[in-house]
């Protein structure tokens, strides 16, 4: 989560919905506080900030996640390599999906979380990933910073995430992000 009081902002950065990008030029203009947990600041007493964070559809958001990982757990590095262990147990994408109601419970990076867990009703306006610059602008005028192509961070390789799916994946998915897909 940033924070800015500055600019009268409150960003919700959900994992792997274009929150590194947008965090990169928020950063730029200003004082802002990087919050890890949005329980450690008082919505209700600033409901004069502008709270926003974006969504990405779910289907696109497992793929990026799986992959994120796949590459993240071979490297042995940083504070969810746990879930990088648990994803390279399978040697492809459709058998960990398979697997997914099995390893679930022991993910510990909030990256598999539900995209609606981050922002519950303390949001003034979700963004699309898939609209990312659009949205993002329409942000920037909101909160008067200079609007900015966006670049792209922390992107992960991967085919469309389309390729990655047959019924039975799709539904796996749809079952466990079911909350998201509704919102």
């Amino acid at each position: 989560m940033i924070v800015s009081d500055k600019h009268k902002f409150i960003f919700f950065h959900i994992p792997k919905t274009g929150g590194s990008s947008l965090t990169t030029h928020l950063c730029k203009h200003g004082e802002v506080d990087k919050r890890h947990h949005p329980h450690s600041f008082s919505f209700d007493l600033n409901r004069e900030f502008f709270r926003f964070g974006f969504f990405r559809n779910p289907w696109d958001r497992f793929v990026s996640k799986y992959f994120y990982f796949k590459g993240y757990g071979k490297q042995k590095i940083g504070k969810d390599k746990h879930s990088g262990e648990i994803v390279n147990r399978y040697n492809s994408f459709r058998e960990f999906t398979l697997n997914l109601s099995n390893v679930y419970e022991e993910f510990r990076s909030p990256h598999w979380n539900l995209q609606v867990n981050w922002i519950k009703d303390r949001i003034d306006f979700i963004g699309r990933f898939e609209n990312l610059q659009e949205d993002f602008n329409i942000i920037c005028d909101k909160i008067r910073i200079p609007q900015t192509q966006l670049p792209h961070s922390n992107k992960t390789k991967h085919k469309h995430y389309t390729e990655y799916y047959d019924d039975e994946t799709k539904e796996i998915v749809a079952e466990k992000y079911a909350k998201d897909i509704e919102y």
